[in-house]
């Protein structure tokens, strides 16, 4: 019994630390939806500073595990620093490590 309760404890606190999900309106490419928001700014802004926004409008699916802004935030990414072609192209690189075709 004590064990069913802990393992009941324990599903629970995980359950609480996960982030909510946002179901995106599929009729909307990857970038408006991620604009819509409100928590996704600095994606947006790294997408089109990297180039990709056209990308991800295309033939798709796509699935982009999408950091919020406040993921931007903790890692200290300042999307100003990035101004020239290679650097636009590392943020682009680290960008499609977030995104699976399907």
């Amino acid at each position: 019994m004590r064990k069913s309760i802990v393992y009941t404890l324990v599903a629970c606190l995980l359950l609480a630390a996960m982030p909510y999900s946002v179901s995106a309106d599929a009729s909307e490419d990857i970038p408006t939806n991620a604009a819509g928001t409100g928590v996704h700014d600095s994606l947006v802004a790294a997408l089109t500073h990297a180039g990709l926004v056209a990308t991800l409008q295309g033939d798709g699916p796509f699935t982009v595990f999408a950091p919020t802004d406040q993921a931007f935030t903790d890692a200290g990414i300042d999307l100003s620093t990035f101004d020239t072609p290679e650097e636009n192209e590392t943020l682009a690189d680290i960008l499609l490590y977030h995104v699976l075709a399907g």
